[in-house]
């Protein structure tokens, strides 16, 4: 697949603040400076540009088709190296390209998730690691490169949509980087979690979604700390396996802010379950290690 250039120019427009034409798309201001090299102009300020500005494309000289069939040849798990003496590529050309498209995915993520309602997230952390996960020397325990890596994941069961991933150790600050990570790329409002049994998490949300409250002064004494109050709309279950030797027991399903029924609601309210479940989310923990190489 080439750059259809016609289709690329009709949805540009002048970036140029003192332009007379600014952000007008589809306008007569618009003409072709090089079909060859991708290249616009504006024929109000005379500014010229190349149709991918702005794209995970811009800049690159590769063709569009080679580097997209590379990206979808490694999302399926094939190996760098395989990939590019298939393709007659630099691995350093590839994982150039791997990188630049993560982090073009990031900014249109975070971009258009801003001010995201959210009623119902599944969250859970999965074990994986980096180069080696045991035998660590006392350089590499503290490395971030290497060794024991937990991803905490969040998903919104009524898309699908992977709303937050955060790696780093299971421990309570990177839980609180995590939901923190949740609040900021949505509306603020508290939504239902369903999560594992991880002990930290009841106070994690706890301190996450509440606020402070001033107490009254009565006029006598020292006066009294804010109290932190949770928010009414906070709706939390957990669902806990219980195993013994690697064979599962039993499941136990705990509510911990909210009541059973309420719950029960918003999720079948979204008609993407029946009953406090994590299946979502486990589901996409798996598609992980399926799809990504260095996880199997």
């Amino acid at each position: 697949m080439e750059l259809d250039f016609d289709k690329y120019k009709a949805q540009q427009f002048c970036d140029n603040l003192d332009c007379d034409e600014y952000g007008k798309i589809g306008g007569n201001n618009i003409r072709s400076h090089s079909r060859l090299h991708h290249q616009v102009y504006c024929n109000a300020c005379n500014q010229i540009w190349v149709i991918t500005k702005g794209t995970f494309f811009c800049n690159l000289k590769a063709p569009v088709s080679l580097i997209l069939e590379i990206l979808k040849l490694l999302s399926e798990g094939m190996g760098l190296r395989a990939v590019c003496r298939s393709k007659g590529v630099t691995p350093d050309a590839a994982s150039a390209w791997v990188q630049k498209a993560a982090q073009h995915v990031n900014e249109m993520t975070v971009y258009l998730e801003r001010d995201m309602h959210l009623t119902q997230c599944q969250i859970d952390e999965f074990w994986s690691y980096i180069l080696k996960k045991a035998h660590l020397s006392e350089d590499e325990v503290d490395r971030e490169d290497m060794g024991n890596r937990w991803t905490f994941v969040n998903v919104l069961p009524r898309s699908g949509f992977i709303q937050t991933v955060h790696h780093g150790k299971r421990i309570k600050e990177e839980g609180e980087q995590f939901l923190k990570t949740i609040k900021q790329n949505s509306d603020g409002e508290a939504p239902l979690f369903i999560s594992d049994g991880w002990p930290l998490y009841p106070e994690i949300l706890a301190s996450t979604y509440s606020h402070e409250e001033p107490v009254l002064y009565s006029g006598r004494g020292r006066p009294r700390k804010p109290i932190r109050v949770i928010d009414e709309n906070l709706k939390y279950a957990q669902v806990i396996k219980h195993k013994e030797g690697g064979r599962l027991l039993e499941i136990e399903k705990r509510v911990i802010w909210g009541t059973e029924e309420e719950i029960i609601d918003i999720i079948q309210q979204e008609g993407r379950g029946q009953t406090i479940n994590t299946s979502y989310v486990e589901s996409r923990n798996g598609n992980y290690r399926k799809d990504n190489k260095r996880l199997t």
